[in-house]
């Protein structure tokens, strides 16, 4: 069996469109920035359905999640670890080929909410969901946005 379906599924939230991606199905889910023009951040909200109800920003608040404290970024092929205070906002770099991958839990979302959205000005977002709990050959994966 193919990783793509037993182990992860992924979709692309184009800019600023800030696709809903449920997490109804994975237990985590990484957010992949590539092409970002410019410094500029990645945010990102929560909600508890794929209208955006309830949405709030994931930044460590009350009744907001957790928010992002650590986040990854490829710079000529090497990794780089940082750690922020919470926040639902996180900048990524310009060199060509960088990427930025934000990883969060399903349990540091607030209670009842298990939708997210990503956003950024220019870069392509990238989601992959991880830890599927249903798995399935990689054609009849479900969508995980709506």
């Amino acid at each position: 069996m193919f990783q793509l379906g037993r182990q992860i599924n992924a979709v692309s939230s184009p800019t600023t469109t800030a696709t809903w991606v449920s997490l109804k199905d994975a237990s985590t889910i990484t957010w992949l920035a590539v092409g970002s023009s410019g410094t500029t951040n990645i945010t990102f909200q929560v909600a508890k359905d794929a209208a955006g109800t309830s949405a709030v920003n994931f930044d460590g608040a009350a009744n907001h999640g957790d928010g992002v404290t650590t986040y990854w970024t490829q710079h000529s092929g090497l990794w780089t670890k940082t750690t922020q205070a919470a926040a639902n906002t996180v900048p990524t770099t310009s060199a060509a080929g960088d990427i930025t991958a934000v990883e969060i839990d399903t349990k540091q979302l607030p209670s009842g909410y298990a939708y997210i959205n990503a956003s950024h000005a220019t870069a392509t977002l990238v989601a992959v969901l991880g830890d599927l709990v249903t798995q399935r050959s990689p054609e009849k994966l479900i969508a995980p946005t709506v």
